[in-house]
């Protein structure tokens, strides 16, 4: 019979790490994590660690959670001789006090007054033997009842799925370990901070003699009762190594040696980071069993499989541990690589790329040897960035060039971001910040630059990474990824692993996203020729979009007398504030019939005033070209060069300054008409009007799409959207 103390574990999802606090939940914090003590019953004795000498029962039962431990990938412990103490105390109390799995008393929390009385929970026992803050603000507790020997309780509590995860936890780090008479008491340390967990299973793989059941009212609390059953197979548990998942895209099976799919209860324990299988029925003998989990990363997008197998026993409900195999070898020279991060794969990319670089023989401060390691939690410098940067992009310029400063050894790389125009923090005149580690909206900022080819804002820079699918930010508190400038964590630092990630997606997205040859013309954009006969007509199209799209920053946003209330819209005024048919009513109604779609879709001020200018931009050309009333006209082209225009070439002049502004645009038309849209977040709206267009509407007889998306899905008649062929 076993006793769960609940825990408490404080998640905080960056880049992949967790980061727990654990404590007793009906304390909420105030116990654990500090104040004044109660007196006590009998005063516990301090623990000296320096002279503590561990006995041969508690090396064996650390030798056997690190065996196990080992099977499954996962680090070793150490004996702590305050978790120790804090055990042995408690442990004494509850057989003084004959506390017992069946009595059904609380067998984590002591009463001040009673006989062994150290502490009223676990945390508190710990600082009664000269445990320091850091120990007692991060403990928790098992107990084992009616056992004979620390092992045994051991190997009880490992049957226990809840509590198992403890001893499983890749962030346990010392444990404590006491017996008194038939009662273990087992007390745990996290390390507060656990960069890049280790994946944590059980049964581990090619595990042997594997228990068969598991009574649901031997552990408290029961696990079973939400599933109304009293007994399951036995329990098999799974905790990926990254934080950035939630239960709806975690699904886990179980399969038979025939292949035969096993019925399961599916559990998820939110405090542990850890799924459970609970086989509806008990599970054969001697039958070899695998485990299949699939799970979507939300960290890099990526789903991931992870497989196993294990055998059963004839029945003993205790699984063994086989016989030590050798590892296999690291497939790379780092120590500090782990297969199943988010970051692996890319990091692996970017090195045979020789885009980032290891650390050669330094010190692991870890294991105190002279290692190589990739640091991959590390911070980067904004010089390290632009260096990884340019090794990607411009490889041979960035070898090539001389530096124009021996003396600075990043001379090349600003030689570069100055000539590329990208909007560095350092310059040679300010030469710290190259040494300083960089913001991720600073990374964002000079790879959306370096990207479009001239300076972006913070604020599109960080739209760019979501459109590109170079990462989704960071998840609010319900693991959703809002993909908001504020989710992407502009202000925090940027680390190796990061970068790596961000590189392949982006390469991923170049690769993706490669210039196109349509109807024999080499396109900058998806699928659009804006109607041109020949290359050089394309050519000269661009040219003059982009030449015009470079002075966008420094035109007005609304000309004419009603300018300064399209700005009070934005802000929020409304005509409503104001006397019927004043100046101040008429000029934010104007701004309300431009602008109402787009804010009540919340677009952002500084997107629609972008959006109002390129479209004004655009709309000037346009009205310098001459209406022939012939039908003629039909590309971007004729409008801006030979001066004549329809409404099909006007619609190509819209569909290509947008398309180099990175939105998706297309074109619908009919017998009298064409008219372009462009996609503002989730929703199209004519540009000429700026108002949303219901696309689920069919179309007319006689319309048809003259220029499908840019990029993405293709358009159908009746209003749908079809998964474009590659």
């Amino acid at each position: 019979m076993i006793e769960f103390l609940a825990e408490y574990l404080m998640t905080n999802r960056m880049g992949g790490k967790k980061m727990k606090k654990v404590v007793s939940l009906g304390l909420a914090f105030s116990l654990a994590l500090g104040g004044v003590l109660p007196t006590l019953s009998v005063e516990p004795s301090k623990v000296e660690a320096s002279s503590y000498e561990f006995t041969k029962e508690q090396q064996e039962a650390l030798n056997h959670i690190n065996e196990i431990r080992a099977k499954i990938g996962l680090k070793p412990v150490t004996l702590n001789p305050f978790l120790i103490k804090a055990a042995e105390n408690h442990a004494k109390y509850l057989v003084a006090n004959n506390i017992t799995f069946s009595s059904g008393v609380d067998g984590h929390s002591e009463t001040v007054g009673k006989t062994g009385y150290t502490g009223k929970n676990v945390g508190d026992r710990i600082k009664a033997v000269g445990g320091s803050q850091t120990l007692v603000s991060n403990s928790s507790e098992g107990i084992a009842y009616n056992v004979s020997s620390i092992n045994k309780g051991i190997d009880s509590l490992m049957d226990a799925p809840l509590h198992r995860t403890r001893l499983i936890d890749p962030q346990l780090s010392s444990v404590g370990v006491a017996i008194v008479d038939n009662i273990v008491v087992l007390t745990y340390y996290f390390l507060e901070f656990g960069t890049n967990p280790e994946e944590s299973i059980y049964p581990y793989d090619g595990q042997t003699n594997v228990g068969l059941e598991f009574v649901g009212k031997t552990e408290r609390p029961n696990p079973l009762e939400e599933f109304k059953v009293e007994k399951s197979g036995y329990v098999i548990s799974f905790s990926p190594s990254s934080s950035n998942v939630v239960p709806d895209n975690v699904v886990g099976k179980l399969f038979d040696s025939k292949g035969k799919e096993v019925p399961v209860f599916f559990k998820e324990d939110a405090l542990s980071f850890t799924y459970f299988l609970f086989p509806k029925s008990p599970l054969l003998k001697n039958e070899k069993y695998t485990v299949k989990f699939t799970y979507t990363d939300l960290m890099d997008d990526t789903v991931k499989t992870k497989t196993w197998s294990f055998t059963t026993g004839s029945g003993t409900s205790t699984p063994t541990t086989p016989p030590k195999q050798t590892p296999p070898k690291p497939k790379v020279v780092y120590a500090d690589y782990k297969d199943g991060q988010y970051w692996s794969e890319a990091m692996l990319w970017a090195i045979d790329k020789g885009y980032i670089t290891g650390y050669m023989n330094v010190k692991n401060p870890k294991t105190g040897k002279v290692e190589n390691l990739l640091k991959p939690m590390g911070t980067l410098t904004e010089g390290q960035f632009l260096t990884i940067l340019f090794r990607y992009l411009y490889p041979n310029e960035l070898k090539n060039t001389k530096p124009k400063d021996p003396k600075f050894d990043l001379s090349v790389v600003y030689q570069m971001a100055e000539k590329y125009k990208l909007p560095t923090k350092a310059t040679f005149k300010n030469r710290a910040d190259a040494y300083k580690p960089i913001s991720r909206g600073t990374m964002a900022r000079i790879l959306a630059s370096a990207h479009y080819k001239k300076a972006v804002t913070e604020k599109d820079a960080v739209k760019f990474m979501y459109d590109a699918k170079i990462t989704n930010g960071y998840p609010d508190k319900n693991g959703k990824y809002p993909k908001t400038y504020e989710s992407f964590g502009v202000k925090e630092n940027l680390l190796r692993a990061h970068i790596v990630v961000f590189l392949k997606n982006y390469d991923t997205y170049l690769q993706n996203n490669k210039k196109q040859v349509v109807n024999g013309i080499t396109v900058d954009y998806g699928r659009h020729t804006y109607g041109v006969k020949n290359q050089a007509e394309y050519n000269k199209v661009m040219e003059i979009v982009r030449n015009e799209l470079k002075r966008l920053d420094k035109e007005p946003w609304v000309d004419g007398r009603f300018a300064k209330y399209y700005d009070m819209y934005l802000n929020g005024d409304r005509k409503e504030n104001y006397k019927v048919n004043s100046l101040e009513y008429r000029g934010i109604f104007q701004a309300e019939q431009a602008l109402k779609d787009l804010v009540d879709k919340k677009v952002s001020k500084e997107e629609i005033k972008k959006i109002y200018k390129a479209r004004m931009v655009a709309a000037g050309w346009i009205g310098n070209a001459s209406d022939p009333r012939t039908g003629k006209p039909q590309s971007a082209y004729e409008t801006l060069v030979n001066k004549v225009t329809d409404c099909d070439a006007m619609a190509q002049v819209y569909s290509a300054f947008f398309d180099a502004l990175g939105y998706n645009t297309m074109i619908l038309a009919g017998n009298n008409h064409a008219d372009a849209f462009i996609q503002i977040g989730d929703n199209w709206y004519e540009i000429d009007s700026l108002k949303i267009a219901d696309m689920t509407k069919p179309l007319d007889k006689d319309d048809y799409v003259l220029a499908q998306p840019t990029n993405g899905d293709i358009y159908n008649k009746n209003g749908t959207f079809t998964k474009a062929k590659k």
